[in-house]
């Protein structure tokens, strides 16, 4: 058997000018993730990254680590199929536009753009993103053409099926990602929903480990959203 990690970006810039850069928390869960890796002796025959910049910046914080520690890391490969669901489901102009046409959107994306304080502005956000996304994957999202959560879903397989394709045994992959991918990985291995695998993207933590065993005609989960290395409370974010 082989083993297949995938380990979520550290958080980004959530409300900032550009989401996609780390923050300064973000920079310190990636270095202890790589910290933490190498106290487990954990090493990678082969690695893989999103093509977001917060995926490759957790995945260089990480190499840096180890290579300052004197061990080998893998250059990552960029893998486009690891990219998360299209930023646009994110944008608030794109949640604005579909809010036009469901009511119920309308009346959180009203709550969303009156409110002031910081607290109460990421909880209607959230509250408005999660209620666009069951209508994502329910394909009854309208507005200007988005990727649909089946290419989404099947994008994401096909990029699990590369990583796990090559030659050798006893091999362990790491892969740099979002959420998202992380889910859908999740589903293959399980069998779960599209609305249940949606739901599990809402509780995968930054920096997170999620592993699967993998040899041919079977992929199974082995761990699922692991944070040991983030051991302090403030490091524990899912935005």
């Amino acid at each position: 058997m082989s083993l297949l990690t995938l380990i979520r970006h550290a958080q980004g810039s959530f409300h900032g000018e550009d989401y996609d850069r780390l923050s300064e928390v973000g920079d310190i869960q990636a270095r202890k993730l790589g910290e933490y890796l190498i106290r487990r002796g954990v090493r990678f025959d082969r690695v893989f990254s999103g093509p977001r910049t917060r995926h490759v910046r957790t995945a260089e914080i990480v190499a840096g680590v180890y290579r300052s520690a004197g061990v080998a890391f893998p250059d990552p490969f960029i893998l486009p199929e690891l990219d998360e669901y299209t930023t646009r489901l994110f944008s608030e102009d794109y949640l604005a536009s579909a809010a036009e046409a469901h009511p119920h959107l309308h009346l959180l994306e009203r709550a969303y753009r009156e409110s002031l304080d910081p607290d109460q502005r990421l909880r209607t956000f959230k509250a408005l993103f999660e209620a666009a996304m069951e209508l994502w994957v329910e394909g009854a999202l309208n507005g200007e053409p988005i990727e649909s959560w089946d290419s989404f879903a099947a994008r994401v397989e096909r990029g699990i099926a590369l990583m796990t394709s090559g030659e050798g045994r006893g091999l362990h992959v790491g892969a740099f990602t979002s959420a998202g991918p992380t889910s859908v990985a999740t589903r293959l291995a399980l069998g779960i929903s599209p609305r249940k695998t949606l739901h599990l993207s809402y509780v995968i933590h930054n920096a997170a480990l999620t592993s699967f065993l993998f040899t041919v005609g079977r992929f199974s989960l082995n761990g699922f959203n692991s944070t040991p290395h983030l051991d302090q409370p403030e490091l524990l974010t899912l935005w």
